[in-house]
């Protein structure tokens, strides 16, 4: 199972938050490289007027919210459950509903 993790731009200087990419196919574009965001800002941060400038290796953290990475496991879960319950297919119809809800307004 792999977790999806946000990837965060900050300003090296004042930690101002400069873009959060949340995840693989939110943006056709993908993951935008530090020198597309330094150039949406003209170069510079926003709130300090720092120069941004490529990271160093020492500028890049991993860090796992473990608040997040519990909810994410959970709604995986959730999503496992759903996909293994037995579906009735209506003759005629692509939709399926679950069993049980036959009678009910799906």
């Amino acid at each position: 199972m792999s977790l999806e993790m946000p990837v965060v731009y900050r300003c090296r200087e004042c930690g101002h938050v400069l873009y959060v990419f949340e995840r693989v196919g939110l943006s056709s574009y993908g993951l935008p490289t530090p020198s597309e965001i330094a150039s949406w800002f003209g170069g510079l941060c926003p709130r300090c007027g720092r120069r941004l400038g490529r990271p160093q290796p020492g500028d890049v953290d991993t860090v796992a919210d473990r608040e997040l990475v519990r909810m994410r496991v959970e709604l995986l879960k959730r999503e496992l459950e759903e996909r293994r319950r037995p579906r009735l297919v209506l003759h005629g119809s692509r939709n399926a509903m679950p069993l049980g809800l036959e009678g009910v307004g799906w």
